[in-house]
């Protein structure tokens, strides 16, 4: 009995092992096979990658120069179109000559085409347009371009809009009609073609001879008493 238990041992021992075998074998051809498909599709990747047309590459100035080229042909421009354009920071495309004669040509351009609004369109820039302006009327890359006949156009047109806008000035704050005589004198200097200073608008000075009469009218104040001693309390002193 005990010898068949011992052949019946034996013989389940030697099953499990041949089954642990086949499974290994198994695990290791999955394993292979499983490298194999994933060599496969890094293989077809990289093949069509390599075939595949070059992706477009989108380029800023490539798009502002479109839009540019767009604006320079026009006939007629908006006041809010010529605002947005001195917007642009010729500084950005320095590099870039066809950019930088391009943008140079479209100013002057506009100038000579709509010197009304765009006058009105530098007076509402900021600061920084005005720089640039100044720096471009100044360095015209067309020698054909009559630099001196645009600047002297726009003062006369700066001029003209100064002359109208001090007429119907309504407030009465002097900082707030400084401010804005200020802007037209700004860019009345950036043209300065026919190098006329702006008149200083009447309401403000009417505003300061006011406060300088009412300051003139306003009682002083009193000066503080002085003592009155006595003369004995003098002589005490002494």
């Amino acid at each position: 009995m005990n010898r068949v238990n011992a052949i019946i041992s034996t013989v389940i021992f030697l099953s499990s092992v041949a089954c642990t075998r086949d499974a290994s074998q198994k695990d290791g051809i999955d394993d292979l096979n499983q490298g194999e498909i994933l060599l496969s599709e890094a293989r077809i990747r990289m093949r069509n990658k390599l075939t595949a047309p070059p992706q477009e590459i989108t380029d800023p100035l490539g798009d502002e120069l479109k839009k540019l080229a767009k604006m320079s042909q026009k006939n007629s421009y908006d006041t809010l179109e010529m605002q947005r354009f001195l917007e642009i920071e010729p500084a950005d495309f320095q590099n870039n000559v066809e950019f930088s004669q391009l943008y140079n040509e479209t100013l002057f351009r506009m100038m000579e085409r709509e010197p009304k609004k765009f006058v009105k369109s530098a007076i509402n820039s900021k600061e920084k347009a005005w720089q640039n302006l100044n720096e471009q009327i100044r360095t015209p890359v067309n020698d054909r371009l009559k630099t001196d006949v645009v600047k002297e156009k726009m003062q006369k047109e700066v001029q003209r809009q100064w002359q109208i806008r001090e007429l119907n000035i309504e407030s009465n704050d002097e900082q707030e009609i400084t401010l804005e005589y200020e802007k037209f004198k700004t860019v009345n200097r950036v043209f300065d073609g026919r190098n006329e200073q702006l008149r200083e608008p009447q309401k403000l000075i009417q505003i300061r001879r006011r406060d300088s009469i009412q300051r003139h009218l306003s009682p002083r104040p009193a000066l503080p008493q002085q003592p009155v001693f006595e003369r004995a309390t003098l002589d005490t002193i002494q």
